[in-house]
């Protein structure tokens, strides 16, 4: 049988379909396993309007944000409005309690840490978030875990 009488036999077709469906299913199978293995994004959508925020719009009171205060209600927070995104750093300076920050850009939680006050004479704690924020919101420590608000949480805001 010649090269080309070898393609037009049945046997040859049935080989090269078969062939043909075992490739698909292979890239198939392939596609399904990285797909189960790359951690999918929070689709948490987390109602903070029954909190109480003091607002934090303008430079004089973002400077000034819980520096000072002796203590913060666990239901209460601070909510720093910014007129972009940007990268915001938050340091810890004349803080007498430690507290969570939370990063927002456009209501997705992009960054979450939990700060501590400065010890005596240190130089206070500052942290740069990992990606650009429209807003910050800042809770007495471990309330933002109690929320559940981590990277990829959709927080709702009060008016």
């Amino acid at each position: 049988m010649t090269r080309s009488s070898a393609r037009q036999h049945p046997a040859f077709h049935a080989r090269a379909l078969v062939g043909v469906f075992l490739v698909i299913l292979l890239i198939g199978l392939f596609i399904i396993a990285r797909g189960a293995s790359a951690p999918l994004p929070s689709r948490t959508v987390v109602d903070l309007t029954a909190l109480t925020f003091d607002v934090a719009d303008t430079d004089a009171l973002r400077r000034q944000g819980l520096s000072g205060r002796a203590s913060l209600a666990p239901f209460d927070g601070m909510r720093f409005v910014f007129g972009a995104s940007g990268i915001y750093p938050f340091w810890m300076k004349d803080m007498t309690f430690p507290i969570d920050i939370v990063w927002l850009d456009n209501g997705i939680v992009v960054d979450v840490v939990t700060l501590p006050p400065p010890s005596n004479g240190a130089i206070p704690v500052t942290h740069i978030p990992t990606h650009a924020a429209d807003e910050v919101l800042e809770f007495p420590a471990g309330r933002a875990a109690a929320m559940d608000l981590r990277p990829g949480t959709r927080v709702i805001l009060p008016r």
